[in-house]
């Protein structure tokens, strides 16, 4: 918040952040769309918000949100596995202001595409929660190691589904697989809710709503579910008829 002098000594104040109508996170003026949902619609900072924000107080701390584990599980299950990216991008979004060096969310969710540095990032991603949550004497519930570990596993199932022409052991191994993910996330995000719980002033920390982002992941998952569970006799007839 700024305070601008006007003609006749009158001096008035200038917004210079802006409430997200959908999910309330606080934007620049600037900013003309969301940066966490991608809506374009803004409302003005509350008052006793803008008075913290004036006096220092940090937008990205502000921002910090919970995410339930069942909302985690759900969306997991849900999206195919998908949600993976969106919770890797999110989670490191929100400990923007807790880590030092650049924080580029959207990089490091697209690390996991890379072969083996994606599962360096994946130890990085959960040995930082759990040094956050250290801060905090906050238990940690899962090791990175394990965390990789978990990761490799997945992935490889993803592999090998991929040479399968029967589609129940496809879907058989898409359970397995997205349950060796969202196994992590889970656990990872129980101690970062915690973790927030106590770094944070409770004004500050709020359940996250539904982003963008993520209910375009969950339609498509459940696109692709509808599609695994269609007979490959029916793939194969609509693929001739063309």
């Amino acid at each position: 918040m700024k305070l601008t002098a006007l003609r006749g000594g009158v001096i008035v104040r200038r917004m210079t952040d802006k409430l997200c109508a959908n999910c309330g996170e606080i934007n620049s003026t600037a900013s003309q769309f969301c940066s966490n949902c991608g809506v374009s619609e803004f409302n003005e900072v509350p008052p006793g918000l803008r008075d913290r924000l004036g006096d220092g107080a940090g937008s990205t701390r502000s921002s910090a949100v919970i995410i339930s584990g069942n909302r985690v599980v759900l969306a997991s299950f849900l999206s195919l596995g998908l949600y993976f990216f969106y919770w890797f991008y999110i989670t490191w979004k929100h400990m923007a202001s807790e880590i030092e060096g650049d924080n580029y969310p959207f990089w490091h969710a697209m690390t996991l595409n890379v072969p083996i540095y994606g599962f360096f990032r994946m130890h990085a991603h959960i040995r930082t929660i759990n040094e956050l949550a250290a801060s905090q004497s906050v238990a940690s519930t899962i090791a990175p190691g394990l965390a990789v570990v978990l990761l490799v596993l997945s992935t490889i199932l993803n592999f090998v589904s991929f040479g399968i022409a029967n589609n129940a052991a496809i879907i058989l191994i898409t359970l397995i697989s997205t349950t060796l993910i969202t196994v992590p996330m889970t656990m990872a995000q129980r101690v970062l809710n915690l973790y927030w719980g106590k770094a944070l002033s409770p004004g500050s920390v709020r359940y996250a709503r539904i982003g963008v982002g993520e209910l375009i992941i969950v339609i498509i998952g459940i696109f692709g579910w509808i599609l695994l569970f269609i007979p490959r006799s029916v793939h194969e007839q609509a693929e001739a008829s063309f």
